[in-house]
């Protein structure tokens, strides 16, 4: 059953890794009509609209600087890309802290940490460490939880 979950999971983090270097584009730097994208379907869509709120309230490390945003219509979420300048490690140590004290749900965590996945209600977040692009240094997705992820809770 691990193996199965984690590689469950190990495909979800390719596949999220992938569709974030597509709309970042070959030049690796994040295109910034993405963002525009994103906040014209979070103004047209109170689903989405509801997603950003709560991703937007999930506080960053200290020193963060938001890069941009992308709209994953096949997911029918949100990744949120910063930058940041400081030893990449502080970052799952943040946000581990940040999930544990505002009971959102622990699951699939990747070993290594390079990866964060939580769940509260109907929304999961995720957390992906490490460059996808120049000038990224972490990604955070929230999104609907689909019915895989729904046998996990």
């Amino acid at each position: 059953m691990c193996e199965v979950v984690n590689r469950t999971a190990m495909g979800l983090f390719v596949v999220l890794t992938f569709t974030a270097v597509l709309f970042i584009g070959c030049s690796r730097v994040f295109d910034n009509s993405r963002t525009e994208l994103a906040e014209r379907a979070i103004r047209e869509n109170p689903d989405l609209k509801r997603i950003d709120d709560i991703c937007r309230s999930i506080p960053v490390p200290a020193g963060s600087k938001f890069v941009g945003k992308a709209w994953l219509q096949n997911l029918g979420g949100l990744l949120y890309n910063y930058a940041y300048d400081q030893e990449l490690s502080e970052i799952p140590e943040h946000f581990e802290r940040y999930f544990a004290n505002n009971d959102w749900k622990k699951t699939d965590n990747d070993p290594t940490r390079s990866w964060l996945r939580y769940t509260k209600g109907d929304i999961k977040s995720e957390v992906y460490v490490g460059a996808i692009g120049t000038g990224i240094s972490f990604s955070l997705y929230c999104g609907p939880i689909s019915q895989g992820d729904e046998s996990k809770n």
